[in-house]
């Protein structure tokens, strides 16, 4: 096991340790310098991280011990919790107390106490009762034996209120699809549910530290102004009014508070998803502007007549195709629940559905054939799924040809003729797959055709021809890194690292900053 193996492992497991405390003990328990570990390395690894862990607590115990009593009561336990890099909510932290027997209301946690407190939410993967029984709902719904094809995963991420991209979901499954077999089991599903609620916990902490009057974030004296509570909010796409009144401090909300809030409204953004198929309030009205636009008559019905035009912006390849008409009006049957031959809304939001799922099962397709066909092992399409995800906006799962051109310029020359030989290769790899065809529309950016950036299976293909052909000596550099490493990699990773040192050198230009943390990859 390698570094990077070692971080996705932790990660999977659940501890909240960043890449430089993992680089470090690998580092200390590399005794043959081989740059893995066997067994026995990976045992004292834990053990060091646990030690690490403990003195962390330790310290954060003392720091947040308010009254000076030598025990952690909720209050104190939640901003002790926040300070090591655990965000559970209120809940949580009850549940957890009452099933080790201490009423949340009166505990008195001594250390020993707090460990046993957190052996007992990294086992529920820091999940309430009820989000446990809702993941379980979910794989009975959609497992087929003791796992959950890749292809059920959106339905079930929208089943728990989560509204993501295909590229969200692929980056997410990655890290807990611990054995690469592209199914989930129902431990690994419930470790995704986590591994989401963590990235939004991460992003409303995020947002309190930048917008708190004091310089540590998860201090009893940071509060955020109310003034700026709204802004906040957006920054994290909670553009709702909040009900400050209800639980405003004196001079602003401490981090309890905004945590409380922030939550009660990604809920309900949550329970909108739900009710709205897998969308959002904002993707319902832009889907409402799609349909009036198809509904010629304004009669709120797409109608016969109609729907030949929808038929052909939607699904072009069976419009055309008599082979697959059977399969198109079995489609639009079983969107329209009430069978009478008109689509009215809810039946028009139904057949955007199998739009989309139709869509991500091409797309899953697509990233198979293209790790299939490059033959890059798991971890190195791990290691390229991270430098493509810190260089473009996941909403979009696409790839900027400027960005990277300047993701590469400070590390590989980029000349006239490298140029026109990125471009041609850029072109080549728009046009690698094109036989899979696509059939749908993005809903988000309109018709599929005339595209210039690319995908991450395209991505995949580009990197594997740059590799091929030696772009800009990029073998020649990846060998003179290679050397330098104190922990042998893979030629293909270490190339990966080599192109992504441009983020060190300051060329990271991005489509949008997620304010998550950049990949290991680089």
């Amino acid at each position: 096991m390698d570094e990077q193996e070692l971080s996705k492992v932790l990660h999977f497991l659940g501890f909240q340790v960043s890449n430089e405390d993992v680089r470090q003990v690998a580092m200390e328990v590399d005794f043959d310098g081989t740059g893995t570990m066997d067994s026995h390395e990976f045992l004292v690894c834990m053990r060091k991280l646990r030690e690490r862990e403990m003195a962390s607590l330790k310290t954060a115990m003392t720091m947040h011990d308010v009254d000076r009593n030598g025990t952690a009561d909720k209050d104190e336990l939640q901003l002790i919790l926040y300070s090591v890099g655990y965000l559970p909510d209120d809940l949580v932290i009850a549940e957890v107390l009452e099933d080790l027997g201490m009423d949340p209301a009166s505990c008195a946690l001594t250390f020993g106490m707090l460990w046993q407190f957190m052996v007992e939410l990294r086992k529920r993967e820091g999940l309430c009762h009820e989000d446990v029984r809702s993941v379980h709902k979910a794989f009975l719904r959609y497992a087929t034996g003791t796992e959950v094809g890749a292809s059920h995963v959106a339905k079930i991420l929208r089943f728990m209120g989560f509204s993501m991209s295909f590229e969200e979901k692929q980056h997410l499954v990655a890290q807990v699809d611990i054995d690469d077999s592209g199914a989930l089991g129902l431990t690994e599903l419930r470790k995704l549910h986590r591994i989401c609620l963590d990235q939004r916990a991460k992003a409303i902490n995020h947002a309190f530290k930048t917008y708190s009057t004091a310089s540590c974030g998860n201090s009893l004296s940071a509060v955020i102004p109310l003034k700026a509570v709204p802004e906040a909010l957006r920054t994290m796409g909670l553009d709702e009014a909040p009900e400050i009144e209800e639980i405003q401090h004196t001079d602003g909300m401490d981090i309890r508070a905004f945590f409380k809030l922030a939550r009660k409204l990604f809920a309900k953004q949550e329970e909108e998803v739900r009710h709205n198929g897998g969308y959002t309030t904002d993707e319902v009205l832009a889907m409402r502007e799609t349909f009036k636009s198809f509904d010629y008559n304004k009669d709120d019905t797409i109608q016969n007549n109609e729907l030949v035009n929808l038929v052909k912006a939607v699904f072009p390849e069976m419009a055309t195709d008599p082979k697959l008409r059977p399969q198109l009006k079995e489609i639009i049957r079983e969107s329209d629940q009430d069978g009478n031959g008109d689509l009215d809304f809810d039946d028009f939001l139904r057949l955007m559905h199998t739009v989309c799922e139709l869509r991500q099962r091409k797309q899953l397709d697509k990233e198979r054939r293209a790790i299939r066909e490059t033959e890059f092992s798991p971890a190195e399409v791990h290691e390229f799924r991270g430098l493509f995800k810190d260089h473009t906006d996941l909403g979009s799962g696409m790839f900027e040809l400027w960005v990277f051109e300047a993701m590469i310029s400070t590390v590989l020359p980029l000349g006239d003729r490298n140029m026109h030989t990125l471009a041609v290769l850029w072109r080549e790899a728009l046009s690698a797959y094109e036989d899979l065809g696509d059939g749908t529309i993005n809903t988000d950016q309109g018709y599929d055709g005339g595209r210039e950036d690319i995908d991450f299976p395209e991505f995949l293909w580009l990197m594997k021809q740059i590799l091929a052909t030696n772009f800009g000596n990029v073998n020649e550099k990846t060998q003179r890194e290679e050397k330098a490493r104190t922990q042998p990699k893979s030629v293909k990773v270490v190339a990966t690292a080599t192109i992504g040192m441009a983020r060190a050198a300051g060329g990271q230009p991005k489509a949008e900053d997620s304010g998550s943390s950049a990949s290991s990859a680089a």
